[in-house]
């Protein structure tokens, strides 16, 4: 007897239910990583979002005046815990802006400006602390 004999002309039931399960354990496995891959785009948008908006109000408190009063240390100190500033409600971003504010730091005549972005909803991120520095004019 030949070769021809002995090879299978098809696949047995049971090969065929295999493979199955095994593609159905992969096709599964892709859509869980759909679930997490746009859970993690919407965390990346919303922080993205809250670091545009931290950067125009920065950017708003650099433009200030040194000596206008939402730049006053209000506590003598740095104490990002307890700002000195906010929290204000930052335009359809589901976070608060608040401002802490440390008089001649890290020099004379300068101010430390710590600006935080606290999300209302914790699924949304952690907060996030921009640190900045604005010196007295000298006109």
């Amino acid at each position: 007897m030949g070769i021809r004999g002995r090879i299978p002309k098809g696949l047995t039931l049971v090969e065929v239910m295999i493979a199955l399960a095994i593609f159905s354990v992969g096709i599964l496995a892709v859509a869980a990583m759909q679930n997490v891959g746009m859970a993690a785009m919407a965390r990346a948008r919303s922080g993205s979002d809250h670091a545009r908006q931290a950067a125009g109000q920065i950017e708003a408190i650099l433009s200030m005046d040194y000596d206008d009063p939402a730049l006053a240390d209000g506590d003598n100190g740095y104490h990002p815990e307890s700002p000195d500033h906010g929290p204000q409600l930052l335009p359809g971003a589901k976070a608060s802006i608040e401002w802490e504010v440390d008089d001649d730091f890290p020099f004379p005549g300068t101010k430390r400006i710590g600006v935080t972005v606290r999300p209302q909803v914790s699924s949304q991120g952690v907060p996030v602390i921009y640190d900045c520095v604005k010196a007295r004019n000298l006109r």
